[in-house]
Formats: C-alpha cells, sequence, structure tokens
C-alpha cells in the first residue's frame, strides 16, 4: 500500500517488536507475517520489556539504560543482522555518491 501510494518502488523490512514468545497471539502475528512477507521478516524479533519503556523516563536509550535487557540484546542482534543485509550496501552506496 506505501508503495503504491508513493509510486515508487523501495526495499523494506519488518520487525518484530514488543513480542511475547508466551502468547499464541505473538505467534500467530510472526507466522502471519513471515507467510505474507518472506524475506522481508527479520529474524530478530525484539520481546516486550518494562526496562525498556522505563528508559525515555530517564533520559536514556534502552540499551543504554539496561545493557544487559534481552530487547536490549536482541537490539544488538538487529543491529549485526542489518550489517549483514545488502541494506548496508545501500547505505554505503548512497554514502559514497554524496
Amino acid at each position: 500500500m506505501v508503495k503504491m501510494r508513493a509510486k515508487t518502488d523501495f526495499d523494506y523490512n519488518i520487525l518484530l517488536t514488543m513480542y511475547d514468545k508466551r502468547t499464541g497471539l505473538s505467534k500467530r502475528i510472526a507466522n502471519y507475517l513471515k507467510e505474507k512477507f518472506g524475506d522481508h521478516v527479520l529474524n530478530v524479533m525484539v520481546p516486550r520489556s518494562v526496562r525498556m519503556a522505563e528508559a525515555p523516563g530517564k533520559g536514556m536509550p534502552g540499551i543504554v539504560w539496561s545493557p544487559r535487557n534481552a530487547a536490549s540484546e536482541q537490539y544488538r542482534r538487529l543491529a549485526l543482522e542489518l550489517a549483514e543485509t545488502s541494506l548496508a550496501d545501500t547505505v554505503v552506496s548512497k554514502l559514497q555518491s554524496q
């Protein structure tokens, strides 16, 4: 829908956040998104985290406020996963062309 309205082609990724592996709803949503969008769904799933929710109130990013938190670990994995995809090549190419 976004591509159609923007009348342009672009690549995208889908990141699942606030994921709770204990609930059937989270599992169904993850499965649905993987079926519908395939490789566009990133492997990293960031879990729901009270510590992450507290971080803005402390004036800090969640990964700094609670670095050993499971959500922080997943955000670090996300950075690695994105660095290993073609997205990283696209960003580097665009920066070099400026």
